[in-house]
C-alpha cells in the first residue's frame, strides 16, 4: 500500500491549520499597532492642548504629522483619530477612564475626560462615538466591562496613560 498520498494530504491540512492561526496573529498585531498609532496622535494633540510640545520628537512636517498651527490648535482632532482607529482603543480607553472613580485618576485621565466631554457637546459623527464611550463607562461597573464591549483593544486604560504621558511630554 502506498502511504504517501496521505501522507501529503495530512500535511497539507496541517499546513492550512497553521497559516489560518497564524494570519489571525498578523491580524491581531495589526489592530494593535494601529491602536499605538492613534494613542500616540491623541498625546500629540494633548501635548500641544497642555503646552508641553507633543513628543513625537523633531520639528519637521513628516508623514502623519499635523501642524500645530492650525486654528484649533486647543482640540482633540478626535473625526482624525477615530476615523484611523480600527481597533477601537480611543473608545475604549475613553470608557474604561469613565468607568472609574474620579478620585482613582491621576491628573492626564481626568483631563482626558474634561475634553472628551467637551468635545461630546458638538454635533458630529465622532462626539456620538465619544458620548457612546462615555455613557457605556458611566453605567460599566468596573472598567473590564469596556475592555469586553471593545474587544479589539488590547491595551488598558493604565498602559494607553502611560503612553500619553510617554509621547505628550
Amino acid at each position: 500500500m502506498n502511504y504517501i498520498p496521505h501522507i501529503f494530504i495530512l500535511l497539507g491540512i496541517v499546513g492550512v491549520s497553521k497559516a489560518h492561526h497564524f494570519i489571525k496573529v498578523v491580524i491581531l498585531a495589526g489592530l494593535g499597532l494601529a491602536g499605538l498609532w492613534m494613542v500616540h496622535m491623541l498625546a500629540q494633540d494633548y501635548g500641544h492642548i497642555n503646552n508641553s510640545g507633543g513628543g513625537g520628537g523633531g520639528g519637521g512636517k513628516a508623514f502623519g504629522k499635523r501642524s500645530i498651527d492650525s486654528p484649533k490648535q486647543n482640540e482633540i482632532n478626535w473625526e482624525f483619530i477615530l476615523s484611523r482607529d480600527p481597533a477601537r482603543c480611543a473608545r475604549s480607553f475613553i470608557c474604561q477612564l469613565a468607568a472609574q472613580d474620579e478620585e482613582q485618576l491621576d491628573e492626564v485621565g481626568n483631563n482626558i475626560l474634561k475634553l472628551t466631554r467637551l468635545s461630546a457637546q458638538k454635533d458630529s459623527w465622532a462626539s456620538k462615538q465619544l458620548l457612546e464611550a462615555l455613557k457605556y463607562g458611566e453605567s460599566a461597573v468596573n472598567p473590564n466591562q469596556c475592555m469586553k464591549l471593545y474587544k479589539f483593544c488590547p491595551y488598558s486604560s493604565q498602559t494607553m496613560t502611560s503612553l500619553l504621558k510617554f509621547f505628550g511630554g
